[in-house]
């Protein structure tokens, strides 16, 4: 068996750090890209369904190189758009409940929303064993690297000059209390 670990450090220049711990009620919550395309990639590979057509590999990417949302992090805190971000490691339900006990809210999620993994057809019966739900993969399957943040509701419309806004979608908003809800 081999186990690797890798750890990496960095720096933050003076101001420019978002916390977990700024987000307000009233504030909007907003994901970058689809949501569980690294536990399908893990999936296909679990079933050995790994292919060396363009197709397979494409689907294996999120799972064996995701994609990391640098540009669009230092974006929002140079222009302090977000009061509150952190990146989605452990599944959007795990972080999310961090990101709201940091900061003391609660929060209220449009399950329809969600941007999540699509499953290709051609693969819906090989993987049908397994049962897999786009939402509950989103919801909870790790590794996917996308940023969690929060946005104050004035500034919603600056979000349409962010990096990659066609990729950004608004999935709910915080609030009063320590109650995460999931609507839908």
């Amino acid at each position: 068996t081999v186990s690797i670990s890798i750890i990496v450090l960095g720096e933050v220049a003076r101001g420019l750090a978002v916390r977990r711990s700024g987000a307000r009620p009233g504030d909007i919550l907003y994901v970058s890209g689809r949501l569980g395309r690294a536990q399908l990639g893990l999936e296909l590979m679990r079933q050995g369904l790994t292919s060396a057509r363009a197709s397979g590999r494409r689907l294996l990417q999120a799972h064996l190189y995701p994609k990391i949302r640098i540009e669009l992090g230092e974006w929002l805190a140079r222009r302090t758009m977000a009061t509150a971000m952190m990146d989605i490691s452990d599944g959007l339900s795990t972080d999310l409940a961090r990101l709201c006990a940091a900061s003391g809210v609660g929060a209220r999620l449009w399950a329809e929303r969600i941007p999540r993994v699509k499953i290709p057809v051609a693969r819906t019966g090989l993987l049908r064993k397994r049962r897999l739900d786009p939402l509950r993969m989103a919801l909870h399957g790790g590794e996917d690297y996308e940023l969690l943040f929060t946005v104050p509701r004035k500034n919603v419309g600056r979000m349409r000059s962010a990096p990659g806004f066609a990729e950004l979608t608004a999935i709910g908003e915080i609030e009063r209390g320590k109650r995460i809800t999931l609507v839908g």
